[in-house]
């Protein structure tokens, strides 16, 4: 009567009594909080990822453009009719040129500096205002101009100066500065001027004036239709948007997708390490079970007593991750984008939605309760009588109708996988193959265990024998093995993302002593004298430009802005050295109505290689350019952009059809580096980015060295918690079974066979789990590659069957080394004292 009333009516003795269980057990606490952290914190990345990038984008793009919803460019210029039938909106109208300030060096006077000053011409002042881009009010009257504040203080104007712009006939035209404004969004990021007269604009040298209207649509709900209807007023205009457009979104869905995935395999990691040490902890609480129905507690109440503890590991461990999510948080908001212009983007994040940190907590705690809460059931209505007598480690028996299921769903994913082409498909068949090889692996150890007993018996080794029989039959074995398969394709399949990007991040893209980055608009011929600067031994060029591009004819009506199109590629002139190692496979030659590409482009596109088709080439441009072409071999570019792998390869006649004789980079060889980048910096514009081989392979390694140590802590982890899960289930799994091997040591075996037998024991089980983890991972990496296809990350997985049979080879013998533990203990093993009540 006394325990009833203190199990009824003491709240805090029975949380003690939870708490005290909980942490005599150090291992198994800290295994299972370490995986509900981790899922935990994948979950706040899934749930509030998504947001926090729209959120980002609309913020920043409101510092950067004010309230503009569109830029609309068109080489025609706009009338009346250009915006007719539109939404309202308000409308300003710009030209944008540039002029140059030279300058000289005092010590080398024959060498010239120049620096590019952006112009702007705004048709209303007070509509730029109005829209943002513009924090000051002036006045500007014809052949006045007003100055930013960056350029002001470096090159020394102040109000009342006079600046000099030329037009196409080099005839000077005089310009009163009357303002100096604070950069402000748009206008922060380089040196400008500002002018209220279009004309001088269009007297620029060198720049032709381009017409641009900057737009706010007054209701947002009509953003699209505007956009629909500019768009059917001038087809061939360029309509930018700069509001958290669709293709954003496509783009934020798809990074939310992939943490997505993520998100799935640890969850399915925690759910399997729970299901495994829940029956450890059950078999260590039938004698509370007992205790608690022998003096007339409720099955009910029982059941909730158990899974208190459950309760408790997904409580703290939910608290825990959600802890470290929030002081990580600031941390990748601020590395998420990088941005040239002074600001400061973790103060553009709102705080994450108020529902994010409670649906984490709140499903933690229902997952580890609801997990266990079939076997509790099951366990509560076990007799007293059985309770009591069921003191050793019981026969797995195998169900026929789980082998089935677990057989059906592996079918079912490969066939959602492989079949439909939709991401949420893909990552859903991941979850299937995961779940139905945790219900047919034990079907496969009976299986195999029962073939090496067999093989084992004719040889006369009874060990061995007895080891493999214990493997198929055991509930501990089978637990193991069904932990380890699982717990091994997820890890698997997050090795495998990070080291093919780290595999693609370690090729050199460059064999080359000085390398000139950023060339412009110059022309091949302008850049002849480069081969006659002393110490060069060798010059490349390479041509590369981004371009919009699509299978088949030209489209009108699929026109879009080019910012955030998800058909912008690179193309490259076939290259004519040796210099450029990062784009390989190429063929030696091309015709004019070839084409390399890269495979996973190709298949992307729906071009077979052989094939013949139109491709249409500057889509965005005044002509677009339609060209039947020939798929005639893959290239491979990944090395180029880090795994993504989306390039073009044309002969250098197309490209210089298509995009102009002007190079993008220049590669040289020589034996002086240091001088012939010199002799380039004083020869040059001071526009380009001239760095020796030594500079840019540190600038490679640095801007590279936080995504490398990103993925080597992602795979570090993945294989962390999946030895810990195992090792830790094993060593619970041993302190079960002590008294089976006092046992088996008082009737049939030494210390040294039984030690030999965990060994072998552990040995077939981690070997079969293993081997039928590995079988599953091969389907189940080839789809989460289509899906991160789908996704459009620009993330390409290179399948590498000798990394992943040696990352499964090392998880299998960092397990095996872990058996040696419990084969110590059972040197001290004391068994008279184990078996004292048998």
């Amino acid at each position: 009567m006394l325990l009833r009333k203190t199990v009824c009516g003491g709240g805090k003795m029975l949380l003690k009594f939870t708490l005290k269980n909980m942490f005599t057990k150090p291992l198994r606490l800290f295994v299972l909080l370490l995986c509900v952290t981790v899922t935990c914190l994948a979950a706040c990345f899934a749930s509030d990822l998504g947001g926090t990038i729209t959120k980002l984008f609309r913020n920043m793009l409101g510092e950067v453009t004010g309230k503009i919803d569109y830029m609309i460019s068109d080489d025609g210029g706009f009338d009346d009719t250009s915006f007719a039938d539109c939404p309202d909106a308000n409308v300003l109208y710009v030209q944008m040129g540039g002029k140059r300030e030279i300058t000289r060096d005092e010590r080398l006077y024959m060498y010239a500096f120049s620096d590019y000053v952006s112009v702007y011409a705004l048709g209303d002042m007070e509509k730029a205002k109005e829209m943002e881009l513009l924090t000051e009010t002036f006045t500007l009257g014809e052949n006045e101009v007003a100055v930013g504040k960056k350029y002001s203080d470096e090159y020394g104007y102040q109000v009342g100066d006079t600046l000099t712009l030329t037009d196409y006939e080099d005839n000077e035209i005089e310009a009163k500065v009357t303002a100096i404004f604070t950069e402000h969004g748009l206008f922060k990021q380089e040196k400008y001027v500002v002018l209220a007269n279009s004309s001088l604009v269009e007297q620029q040298n060198g720049i032709h004036a381009q017409s641009v209207a900057f737009v706010d649509v007054y209701d947002d709900d009509d953003i699209l239709a505007f956009k629909e209807q500019v768009q059917k007023n001038m087809p061939r205009a360029e309509v930018v948007d700069v509001f958290v457009s669709e293709e954003m979104q496509k783009l934020i869905n798809s990074v939310t997708g992939v943490c997505m995935l993520i998100f799935v395999l640890t969850f399915l990691l925690v759910i399997f390490v729970t299901a495994s040490f829940t029956e450890k902890i059950l078999e260590e609480r039938m004698s509370v079970i007992g205790t608690l129905r022998s003096v007339g507690i409720s099955r009910v109440k029982t059941t909730l007593i158990l899974i208190l503890e459950n309760a408790l590991y997904g409580l703290i461990g939910s608290l825990a991750g959600c802890g470290v999510y929030a002081l990580l948080r600031p941390v990748w908001t601020s590395s998420l984008m990088t941005t040239d212009m002074d600001m400061d983007i973790a103060q553009l994040v709102d705080a994450p939605s108020w529902w994010v940190y409670p649906a984490v907590i709140a499903g933690a705690v229902l997952i580890e309760v609801l997990i266990p809460l079939g076997t509790v059931l099951a366990a509560v209505k076990t007799s007293i009588r059985d309770i009591i007598f069921a003191t050793r480690d019981t026969e797995y028996t195998l169900s026929k109708r789980r082998t089935v299921i677990g057989g059906c769903m592996i079918a079912a994913g490969l066939l959602l996988g492989f079949a439909l082409p939709f991401a949420f498909c893909k990552i859903f068949a991941v979850v299937l193959l995961t779940v139905g090889a945790a219900g047919a692996v034990p079907a496969a150890v009976r299986w195999v265990t029962g073939k090496l007993a067999g093989f084992f018996e004719k040889r006369n080794l009874p060990v061995a024998e007895f080891a493999a029989t214990e493997a198929g039959s055991k509930k501990s074995s089978m637990g193991n093995a069904v932990l380890a398969v699982t717990t091994v394709i997820a890890a698997a399949a997050i090795f495998m993302i990070g080291s093919s990007l780290l595999y693609w991040m370690s090729i050199p893209q460059y064999d080359t002593d000085v390398r000139v980055h950023g060339l412009a608009d110059e022309k091949l011929e302008d850049l002849e004298y480069v081969k006659e600067i002393e110490g060069v031994r060798e010059t490349e060029f390479l041509y590369e430009s981004y371009d919009k591009i699509s299978k088949g004819r030209f489209d009108p009506s699929k026109l879009s802005g080019i910012l955030l199109s998800t058909e912008i590629y690179d193309v490259y002139a076939l290259p004519e050295g040796d210099q450029l190692p990062g784009l390989r496979d190429l063929p030696e030659t091309l015709a004019d109505n070839e084409i390399c590409m890269d495979k996973d482009l190709a298949d992307k596109l729906g071009i077979a290689l052989g094939e013949t088709t139109y491709i249409t080439f500057r889509e965005n441009g005044v002509f677009p350019v339609e060209k039947e072409m020939t798929l005639v071999q893959y290239c491979d570019s990944r090395a180029m952009s880090e795994g993504v792998g989306e390039s073009f390869v044309l002969n250098m006649d197309n490209y210089r059809m298509l995009y102009g004789d002007c190079p993008s980079t220049l590669l040289i060889r020589t034996d002086d580096p240091d001088g012939v980048k010199e002799a380039l910096e004083h020869a040059m514009t001071g526009e380009e980015d001239i760095k020796t081989r030594a500079e840019y392979t540190a600038d490679d390694a640095d801007d590279s060295r936080s995504v490398r140590m990103a993925l080597t802590g992602v795979i570090a982890a993945a294989l962390i918690l999946t030895l810990i899960g195992i090792s830790g289930n094993q060593a619970v799994g041993f302190a079960a079974r002590r008294k089976e091997y006092a046992l088996l040591h008082s009737t049939a075996m030494n210390k040294r066979q039984i030690r030999r037998l965990i060994l072998l024991e552990n040995c077939f089980t981690f070997g079969i789990a293993t081997a039928a983890a590995f079988v599953i991972s091969v389907p189940m990496i080839l789809i989460i590659k289509q899906a991160l296809v789908k996704l459009n990350m620009g993330i390409r997985m290179a399948f590498q069957p000798v990394p992943l049979i040696g990352f499964m080879f090392v998880i299998w013998a960092v397990v095996m080394l872990t058996a040696f533990a419990p084969m110590r203990r059972l040197r001290k093993m004391n068994t008279a004292e184990e078996i004292k009540y048998e």
